[in-house]
């Protein structure tokens, strides 16, 4: 290892280490730098920049000051974000920064300075992280010279843990993965802060920062007076960093719970910073990030959140009312929730927080608009004034999605951020999904009645038909990225009236087909219609008259048992009153008609999908022995065994049901408290996948060792190690009794 340790002074410089090589290290820091180091260091520090390379990228020089306490000094090429690095490890590893001076080569070395080795002409932005390092990684001709006074929280740091930390940091800034570099150090830095006790005020830290120019150096000063916090040097470096700046050069001085940083910087290619605009945004961008970077222990994901945040930033000062919208976000209910926010995924990122910029900022600000509980008549209404202003068609069908997504990202963002439960966020879903669905269905309607004519039963009266909702849509169960499982009925057989007259069986397909395309989704399997539960599934017609209903699903009809058992969760959503009841009445003489449960059928249907949709060793939240499919298939096949003799258990939704059958003494009370626990326990589960992956297909859990179940746990609020400990306890011990379970009530 490259360290000196311990109370000795460094080691001696090389013997190759000639005073031409000193004057030139000493040329590029600057008189500041040579006084601040005695003659031998300077040496030592001249030998150790000369020496790096892409294997060796950093020295270290330790000088133990009492038993808590170091002097840490660090030779490293220049990069981006460096000193961010630097300071948020020392933070993850326990150390308080009390003092320090950091030193940066000037831009390029005197005429007569010896050729230096992987030398690069300017400093570069790196490159997006869709491209793939070299494989030969160059450093850069600069190099930084940092010294700080460090004192450890509590045990003494492990030096080598923090050196391969920092080594880590620094393979990845050297490859161009600044975003990587900074993610790593973010969730360091947040397992760190874990581990602190919470603070009794959670008010963000107040801190001042002014920049002047008054000075005859080509930098720009920033001065910065805070109260002093953990990770201060780091989240104020981190914020710098964010602006586009170069930090040059740092004084730090600590006293009590005070600290006053002053930093050096210039642009990326050299010089002051002089733009008035610019100077504005390094004030207020600058104190919004360090406040934001203070708050990521908080976050699901730190690495996200920090990596997010940066690119809302982004979109924030290009705007021309920048300000405005920094002065917005300062707000520390603000901050706080975009912290939680932005943490959560790449999906969320990708495909609602940063494409809906302009909807997010509302929503994020202003916290009474995330109180709101909509009903449905609610909804019904905002979509009608949404339509009022697109006449034309395709027109109408753009609104009622942007309505959609809109408010379906202000639902998950009520969830997200605690403002209502699992089962609430359900409710919420569902009343979207039948508003925009019922929506686009009346637009489809309207546009071929004006076409074909209104479909008509053969005695001449009018044809109502009915969209029916199946599944978590059914049950009023939706989670994060369901599908929507349908069931399209029509009353019988006849013609349209019009012009170009259809039967009613064509007519109906047509709408089918028109809603299936009108209902878009933003990725595959989440909140794509699923049809598959019609009669006689992808080869059945679209829609359903109540004729061939009645025949497929009724005693002696064609429907295998699963088939009937999906029914269970059939729930119309629109149509006339009367027909609903029609269609409810069908629904109970078709699952509840005491048809004898055929248990071994049900058991080897899970059987085939656990081999089909189970990886082996792998444990699936909905599909492994145990999981969501098993609690939910024994709560339905206990309603349908005691459906017929007891009517309130013929509930759509399984939570209500587990009660039901509790109500009239099918399950004993314990019995009941363990199913509604599973389902809840595993519910919630799901919808954390769902959420990470952005898709509703992988519901496997990751590996129990691995950085993506750590980063699960913490998105269900099991932060530390005790308590993802008990979600592993909590995992097994539902799959184990959930199976127990199941095989006691249905042997």
């Amino acid at each position: 290892m490259n360290m000196n340790t311990g109370n000795a002074p460094p080691s001696a410089p090389a013997p190759e280490t000639d005073a031409a090589l000193v004057a030139d290290h000493l040329a590029r820091l600057g008189s500041t730098y040579a006084r601040s180091f005695p003659r031998q260091a300077l040496a030592d520090h001249a030998a150790a920049a000369a020496a790096l390379s892409p294997a060796d990228p950093v020295r270290l020089f330790l000088r133990a000051r009492g038993t808590d306490a170091w002097d840490v000094t660090l030779v490293a090429p220049d990069f981006l974000a460096e000193l961010s690095v630097i300071c948020g490890l020392f933070t993850a590893h326990g150390l308080g920064i009390e003092d320090g001076k950091v030193f940066t080569y000037s831009s390029s070395a005197p005429a007569d300075a010896p050729p230096a080795a992987n030398r690069r002409s300017t400093r570069q932005q790196p490159p997006r992280r869709r491209y793939k390092p070299q494989a030969v990684v160059q450093l850069p001709d600069r190099r930084i010279v940092d010294w700080f006074h460090v004192r450890a929280a509590g045990d003494p740091p492990d030096w080598s843990a923090y050196e391969a930390d920092l080594r880590a940091a620094l393979a990845l800034l050297a490859a161009g993965d600044t975003a990587g570099a900074r993610g790593l150090v973010a969730s360091r830095v947040a397992d760190r802060l874990r581990l602190l006790p919470e603070p009794a005020d959670t008010a963000l830290v107040p801190a001042t920062v002014e920049t002047a120019n008054d000075f005859p150096e080509p930098y720009t000063r920033i001065d910065v007076r805070s109260r002093d916090s953990s990770a201060f040097l780091y989240e104020l470096c981190n914020a710098l960093s964010m602006c586009e700046v170069s930090i040059e050069r740092v004084e730090v001085w600590t006293r009590g719970d005070h600290v006053h940083d002053i930093l050096y910087v210039a642009e990326p290619g050299g010089g002051k910073v002089t733009s008035p605009r610019k100077l504005n945004e390094i004030r207020a961008a600058s104190l919004l990030i360090k406040q934001f970077t203070h708050l990521l222990p908080r976050a699901p994901d730190p690495r996200l959140a920090l990596v997010h945040f940066g690119e809302l930033m982004s979109q924030v000062m290009s705007r021309t009312d920048w300000a405005e919208q920094l002065s917005a976000l300062e707000a520390p209910d603000v901050i706080h929730r975009l912290a939680r926010l932005l943490g959560v995924s790449d999906f969320l990122w990708e495909d609602f927080l940063r494409q809906q910029h302009d909807q997010l900022m509302p929503l994020v600000c202003d916290s009474d608009k995330l109180e709101v509980h909509k009903h449905q008549s609610d909804l019904r209404a905002e979509l009608a004034l949404c339509l009022a202003d697109a006449p034309a068609p395709e027109a109408r069908r753009q609104a009622i999605n942007e309505f959609k997504d809109h408010e379906m990202f202000r639902i998950d963002m009520r969830h997200i951020l605690g403002k209502i439960e699992l089962w609430e966020f359900g409710d919420e879903l569902t009343d979207l999904t039948e508003a925009a669905l019922t929506g686009l269905a009346e637009l489809c309607y309207g546009e071929l009645t004006q076409r074909f004519g209104e479909p008509r039963l053969e005695a001449g009266e009018p044809c109502s038909h009915s969209i029916c909702g199946l599944g978590k849509f059914g049950g009023k169960e939706m989670g994060y990225g369901s599908d929507v499982e349908l069931m399209f009925l029509y009353e019988g057989a006849g013609r349209t009236e019009g012009p170009e007259p259809l039967t009613n069986a064509e007519f109906f397909e047509r709408l089918v087909s028109e809603v299936r395309r009108a209902l878009r989704s933003r990725r595959e399997g989440i909140f794509e219609p699923d049809l598959r539960l019609r009669p006689y599934g992808r080869k059945g017609p679209l829609s359903v008259s109540l004729e061939a209903f009645q025949r497929y699903f009724l005693p002696g009809g064609s429907a295998r048992q699963y088939e009937r058992q999906a029914l269970i969760k059939l729930r119309p959503v629109t149509g006339p009153e009367a027909l609903r009841e029609r269609i409810v009445a069908l629904r109970d003489q078709s699952a509840y008609a005491g048809w004898p449960f055929d248990v071994a059928e049900m058991r080897a249907l899970r059987q085939r999908q656990v081999e089909e949709l189970v990886r082996p060793g792998a444990k699936n939240a909905k599909f492994s022995p145990g999981g969501l499919v098993d609690v939910e298939y024994t709560t339905q096949a206990l309603q349908i065994v005691h459906g017929p003799a007891h009517p309130e258990v013929r509930e759509v939704s399984t939570r209500r049901a587990i009660r039901a059958l509790e109500s009239v003494g099918v399950l004993e009370a314990p019995v009941a408290k363990l199913l509604r626990e599973s389902y809840e326990f595993f519910r919630r589960l799901i919808d954390a996948l769902r959420m990470v992956r952005g898709n509703a297909r992988d519901l496997t859990v990751p590996s129990l060792d691995s950085d993506e179940f750590l980063l699960l746990g913490r998105r269900l609020g099991c932060a530390d190690r005790a308590l993802r400990e008990r979600l592993v306890l909590h995992l097994h011990g539902y799959l184990e009794v959930v199976q127990e379970l199941s095989a006691e009530l249905l042997p």
